[in-house]
């Protein structure tokens, strides 16, 4: 079986070839294309004639997956972070005979943070890879917690399923209020609103890539991009580092106490390209902060950091695998 997976985002549109055989997955091409440039038609060609050398369009395609940052709906999925829509039917069209896919990119995300041997995770807090064994093998039962920013923020969760072994819960956390505290935050939480146009600012207007360069713009007047500050040497020293830490430990709180979950798995481009944002000190203290009544369970949750930025695209073939066989899970397939 040959799989064309993709992990669309608002930034970058990666796809991967993968051949199936013998219950395992080879990579056999890659491509990284910006979202922007295309219709959702005109990116699928771009794929065709660049497998293919430049030619003919390939036609050995038995299966498409598409992941993409927004909720599935009626055979699509509008993104929310780019301009285009990936249709189910204009995918079949150009790729005819091929059973076609669609998820939310973070249900990719948490398919593909199970496969391979966790040789990709960072720990941060605890052994997640050892309670990620427990989960792939069955005798971990809580869900699993995958979050994540990057253009947008994501969240997913891993759960067991009594019928097939696991399922995935998609969401669209990253729309919720983001929580604030303090004069400190509240004073940026006021120039994020004027400059949002919102009256609340959202979870992922404060967790993204766009949230990260309005932090630094409000701390330094300059409205830079992201790759301009925080390769900086002092950038791990800077509060903007320290506060953009605490509000993704605060997130994560959040989502751990909704499901209680065995562990948290953090994947996306922005802590994947500046990981000093998750290893700061202050993310893993605001993550265990609790108030006097709170439950003492978050110091019992594992968290690790996702360093294979396809995994995605891993997570998107695994699905198609699954869908052939309900017992299977992405654990079994290497990484790449």
């Amino acid at each position: 079986m040959v799989i064309l997976a993709a992990d669309l985002g608002g930034t970058h549109s990666r796809f991967a070839l993968y051949g199936e055989r013998a219950g395992a997955l080879e990579e056999r091409a890659f491509l990284d294309l910006p979202s922007g440039a295309h219709d959702f038609a005109g990116l699928l060609r771009s794929v065709q004639r660049q497998l293919s050398g430049g030619t003919e369009p390939t036609g050995e395609v038995d299966a498409v997956s598409l992941a993409a940052a927004g909720a599935v709906s009626g055979g699509m999925i509008r993104m929310t972070n780019a301009r285009y829509v990936v249709d189910a039917g204009v995918a079949s069209a150009l790729f005819p005979g091929a059973r076609v896919l669609l998820m939310n990119d973070f249900e990719a995300q948490a398919r593909g943070c199970l496969a391979g041997n966790g040789n990709f995770l960072e720990p941060l807090h605890g052994d997640a890879c050892a309670v990620l064994r427990n989960f792939r093998s069955g005798k971990e039962k809580r869900p699993v917690a995958v979050l994540g920013a990057g253009t947008g923020l994501g969240a997913a969760w891993l759960i067991r399923d009594a019928r097939s072994g696991m399922g995935v819960l998609p969401s669209e956390a990253g729309h919720v209020p983001f929580p604030f505290h303090g004069r400190e935050e509240l004073a940026f939480a006021a120039f994020l609103e004027e400059r949002c146009g919102t009256s609340a600012a959202t979870a992922e207007q404060v967790l993204s890539g766009r949230g990260l360069a309005l932090l630094h713009e409000y701390l330094s007047g300059r409205g830079d991009p992201p790759a301009a500050f925080t390769a900086c040497g002092g950038f791990a020293g800077s509060d903007c580092c320290r506060l953009f830490a605490r509000f993704y430990g605060r997130f994560c709180r959040m989502a751990a106490y909704f499901l209680l979950p065995c562990a948290i798995v953090l994947t996306g481009g922005v802590a994947g390209g500046s990981p000093c944002l998750v290893r700061h000190p202050g993310f893993l203290r605001e993550f265990l902060r609790q108030g006097n009544t709170a439950p003492r369970v978050l110091e019992g949750i594992p968290l690790a950091l996702n360093t294979n930025s396809r995994s995605g695209l891993l997570g998107a073939a695994c699905a198609v695998l699954e869908q052939e066989d309900p017992g299977t899970l992405p654990g079994a397939f290497p990484k790449d």
